[in-house]
């Protein structure tokens, strides 16, 4: 006899660092145990991402001179840099954080020959440290997704051919962007979730003002959520900020990969961001898109 089991639970690959079953090129952990997390359903793989680091590209003050006056835009007030792939087979958005009038890992992705092949890259920033919302006087959100959809159209590409990266403010606006947008996968270390988990951060998020608005409750309205690789560590913020978003997101089904960095404060990109971790990270995402389908699995009784 034939039965029918609908899988339409979120598929979780945990990579909780302390875990035994996992190592970390990041050192040990603190103790952690995996009944923190009985309440959810895991797909656990052993994925193991390439965590060596970059020695971050230092470029010359005249190549950043002619990288400005070539690939630095301005679309709907908002300057941003843009770096053309030849055939575009994806796009990757980095959203800076919190740090006034820099581009998230534009050294890395410069290319002296200026030959981008199959990626192109967007590197966004909000100098106005409004996590890209906007403030009482002016609503951001249009005027980035319109610069978004505008790369897109550039690069011919669809939503589904797009990536979001980011660190605390540029985490939450790379999971705001890709959920609203449609778009298909997320790096997000360390973001702000919601008001009750982050009242004070380095760059309080009053500063959106009335534009604020709370992750997990924005992915509550949507159906369809991106993939999204988490990353937080053990200061008390960003495990509350962590632990709503896996709450909301739990009950979707996305590919959500979950990763504990043993650092206990907030400001760790240096010490998780490389060029490989992004790209290889990037690459699970992509091909991921068997773990988001819903899928009705036919197996005899005798296998259960």
């Amino acid at each position: 006899m034939k039965s029918t089991y609908n899988q339409s639970l979120p598929q979780i690959v945990s990579c909780l660092f302390g875990v035994s079953l996992f190592t970390s090129a990041w050192g040990e952990a603190p103790e952690h145990s995996v009944s923190n997390f009985e309440s959810i359903e895991m797909l656990c793989e052993l994925h193991q991402s390439n965590t060596q680091k970059s020695l971050i590209k230092k470029l010359p003050p005249e190549t950043i001179t002619y990288i400005k006056s070539k690939y630095e835009h301005t679309l709907f007030t908002k300057e941003h840099l843009f770096y053309p792939a030849k055939k575009a087979k994806k796009l990757i958005i980095l959203f800076n954080g919190a740090n006034k009038n820099r581009y998230m890992m534009f050294s890395w992705f410069w290319n002296d020959k200026e030959m981008w092949r199959d990626t192109a890259y967007l590197f966004l920033k909000d100098d106005d440290y409004c996590w890209y919302l906007g403030n009482n006087e002016k609503d951001f959100v249009q005027d980035y997704s319109n610069i978004i959809n505008h790369y897109i159209k550039v690069c011919k590409l669809t939503p589904d051919q797009v990536f979001t990266v980011g660190s605390s403010m540029g985490a939450y606006a790379s999971i705001f962007y890709a959920t609203m947008l449609g778009l298909k996968g997320v790096i997000a270390l360390n973001p702000q979730v919601n008001k009750m988990a982050n009242e004070a951060t380095r760059y309080s998020i009053k500063n959106a003002g009335r534009r604020w608005q709370d992750l997990d409750k924005m992915l509550a309205l949507h159906t369809k959520v991106p993939n999204i690789s988490l990353i937080f560590a053990y200061d008390p913020r960003d495990e509350a900020a962590g632990y709503a978003l896996i709450d909301e997101l739990k009950k979707k089904s996305p590919m959500l990969l979950i990763r504990r960095h043993p650092a206990s404060m907030h400001g760790i990109a240096n010490l998780v961001f490389s060029k490989e971790f992004v790209e290889s990270e990037i690459n699970y995402l992509e091909k991921s898109t068997q773990f988001m389908e819903t899928k009705s699995l036919i197996f005899d009784d005798d296998d259960i």
